[in-house]
């Protein structure tokens, strides 16, 4: 849920309790969103809704070219931009800290410490072995820049090419 629906549930306890958030890098995102939800996504929802959206495309570049667009990518929670959850409509960050998926254990520590706990998280959800440069071409690449425009520059991500080569 977006930071706005807690926020207009209960005001007092949005503006003093700790908030916080991990964002993921964009390229990488639509990569696991894609193949989580081929693969029957959380629930028959998901599932319905990728049997409905994306069975129709043969691979994952087809379906950047073919689906992909800033209207598509509001339709369903997998593929809504980031900042949506967690800025306000001026681009402000309503999070007191906010993560990256690709530091988990290290900034998941810094919440810990925070709320006093100690737990340790587990890997659940593992979708992929592949890095997600491997899915991409020059063109998929740009049409991800340009739909996800504003989480790359709020969060600071770049499109690693390194493990591609």
């Amino acid at each position: 849920m977006p930071y706005f629906e807690y926020q207009k549930l209960n005001p007092v306890k949005f503006k003093r309790y700790y908030k916080f958030a991990f964002v993921r890098n964009p390229w990488d995102r639509l990569v696991s969103s894609y193949v989580f939800l081929m693969k029957g996504g959380m629930n028959e929802v998901d599932a319905k809704w990728a049997e409905k959206n994306l069975s129709h495309y043969p691979d994952f570049g087809s379906f950047v070219r073919g689906w992909v667009n800033e209207e598509n990518i509001n339709t369903w929670v997998h593929f809504r931009p980031q900042h949506y959850f967690i800025c306000d409509e001026a681009g402000t960050i309503m999070m007191d800290f906010v993560g990256r998926m690709e530091n988990m254990e290290t900034d998941f520590a810094i919440v810990a410490k925070r709320l006093g706990c100690t737990r340790r998280l587990e890997k659940v959800n593992i979708t992929r072995q592949d890095h997600y440069s491997r899915y991409y071409d020059g063109e998929t690449r740009e049409i991800v820049r340009r739909v996800y425009a504003k989480d790359i520059e709020l969060f600071g991500y770049y499109f690693d090419d390194r493990a591609a080569q």
